[in-house]
């Protein structure tokens, strides 16, 4: 039911922002605060170009192109500024809405949330990399953890079976069954195929 829920909520932002004709998502989706208080989505346009979009269709453009796909949304570096992860060609990047972006110099085909995956007290991002597609994390210096199972798709990030362990959930590359793994590896199988690995909420 949660999972519906976030489905839900997702699609109705796409639909609000279609009303006022603001171009639908691509490559990517992220949910941030902006400075209003209120909810920005960042996306990647037809072109390539990374943009954030609020309610009311307003937009800002990172004037960051190339990106493939957007991942998820957090103050990776501390700086107390919110950073969007995406990857572009080949490198997975985080950049701030006006336009600052770091590469982690990790070849990723996909950006997943961000997260204290390993409770050490800083976010890092989750990622398919492109070695095998196997699913790792790695935080704002570029230092990546495998987590040794290979993903097509990359979802939420929560504690999903309320053992105080954040797990990821994705879409496994070789069944395509939906499942989540924590930084021990313990993996849990849901036992569905899927498309897409989505949001949790």
């Amino acid at each position: 039911l949660s999972a519906i829920k976030s489905v839900f909520l997702l699609s109705f932002s796409f639909i609000l922002l279609s009303a006022t004709s603001t171009a639908l998502p691509e490559t990517g989706v992220g949910l941030s605060t902006n400075e209003t208080g209120g909810l920005d989505v960042a996306w990647g346009d037809s072109n390539g170009n990374l943009k954030f979009t609020d309610i009311s269709g307003n937009w800002t453009d990172t004037e960051v192109q190339q990106q493939r796909s957007v991942g998820g949304i957090g103050d990776i570096d501390n700086d107390s500024e919110l950073e969007v992860s995406f990857t572009n060609t080949r490198d997975l990047i985080y950049v701030d809405s006006s336009g600052n972006s770091t590469d982690t110099g990790i070849d990723s085909f996909e950006a997943g949330g961000m997260a204290d995956i390993n409770s050490d007290g800083n976010l890092e991002i989750a990622f398919e990399g492109e070695e095998n597609s196997y699913l790792r994390y790695a935080n704002a210096t570029g230092n990546s953890t495998n987590l040794s199972v290979r993903a097509t798709s990359i979802g939420g990030i929560a504690d999903l079976d309320n053992d105080s362990d954040l797990d990821i959930a994705y879409r496994d590359a070789n069944d395509y069954k939906l499942k989540f793994i924590d930084n021990a590896k313990n993996v849990t199988n849901i036992g569905v195929q899927i498309s897409q690995a989505g949001g949790i909420g």
